[in-house]
């Protein structure tokens, strides 16, 4: 859980371990009897991610990093020595899930997206993801979804185990390590140096290549496949396809979640369908797409849509429920198109 504060409803983020670990993480980690003291967090309100407004009268007991139980206050047994903390004038709201990050990276306009990969060396940047993991929570993001460490191989996995083993302060890290592109298709471009500049990403061409690389990125920890499905690339720059059809069945049909990214509208509906059959998130999908959610069994996210339906920016309670809710909702409607946003636990 995370506490904002009233009115302006600040996200505080100083609770947010305490929500459920992932089943993943649990079951890599022995069970251990909890041994510690339970506390119970009296706020002013608290907000389950369900109901329509905040709940007022509401405690949250906590043991170790789990909670045990939320509800009235008269209702919920609270053990005998619990330490009690009162929060007045706060709400208390579930740890947020961020889709798509980038913790390895920082704003354009501070440095250039070339200048950090080749320039930048790589205790800096893993210095600057450090930084970025604790800031992350610290806003109240309880897990993130790291999509590429652009140019510095599995070190999210690196990243993830920190944290796990509390060296330092961050999120639960569900690591990609590098997102696979098509051979030539990704920065840095090539023709803008005099040498021949590292990618930023995976390069594979052909389903060989292409499982071998799936399954190298596996073993070195990777929790999710991103894969670029096109790319502005070519002599004129625009977008299009990067892999072949049967490249793509290959990627998806192994047994990691996989994100889809950038699906491009030139590729034949029918075709798209079946190489996302086994896909589980799609991103910056075209509206063609989008109507066959229903079909594909997808779940499809629209990332431009999603800042704007979320409207954290206004930093009310309203924005931030109905952003949650656009978040994890499904679109279970194939003939509407709609801003879809569905970060589904698998």
């Amino acid at each position: 859980m995370v506490r904002m504060h009233a009115p302006s409803l600040r996200i505080f983020a100083g609770l947010a371990t305490i929500t459920l670990r992932s089943g993943v993480a649990a079951a890599q980690q022995p069970a251990v009897p909890d041994t510690s003291r339970p506390v119970v967090l009296v706020p002013a309100a608290v907000w389950d991610g369900v109901a329509e407004a905040p709940a007022r009268g509401w405690v949250v007991l906590v043991r170790g990093s789990r909670i045990a139980a939320a509800g009235p206050a008269g209702r919920v047994e609270v053990p005998a020595g619990a330490e009690r903390v009162e929060l007045p004038g706060t709400t208390l709201i579930p740890g947020l899930i961020e889709g798509h990050s980038h913790l390895f990276l920082h704003p354009y306009d501070e440095t250039l997206w070339d200048d950090q990969v080749l320039k930048e060396p790589a205790g800096v940047r893993m210095a600057r993801a450090v930084a970025h993991a604790a800031a992350t929570l610290r806003a109240g993001v309880t897990t993130v979804r790291d999509l590429g460490t652009e140019g510095m191989a599995d070190s999210d996995v690196q990243l993830r185990r920190a944290v796990e083993e509390n060296i330092v302060p961050g999120p639960r890290i569900l690591a990609t390590t590098r997102a696979i592109v098509a051979t030539g298709s990704y920065a840095p471009r090539r023709p803008n140096y005099a040498f021949d500049p590292p990618p930023g990403a995976e390069e594979a061409s052909g389903a060989e290549r292409i499982m071998r690389v799936v399954r190298d990125q596996i073993g070195h920890g990777a929790d999710w496949i991103k894969v670029y499905a096109d790319y502005g690339w070519g002599p004129d720059g625009k977008a299009r396809p990067t892999f072949s059809q049967e490249e793509l069945v290959v990627l998806v049909e192994n047994k990691k979640p996989v994100t889809v990214t950038r699906s491009h509208p030139g590729i034949a509906i029918s075709g798209q369908a079946a190489v996302l059959r086994s896909a589980h998130v799609v991103e910056a999908v075209s509206e063609a797409l989008s109507r066959l959610s229903g079909r594909i069994g997808a779940a499809i996210v629209g990332n431009d849509d999603l800042v704007r339906r979320a409207r954290l920016a206004e930093n009310t309670f309203d924005g931030i429920r109905d952003g949650c809710r656009a978040i994890v909702s499904r679109n279970d409607d194939a003939d509407r198109h709609r801003a879809n946003f569905s970060i589904s636990a698998r």
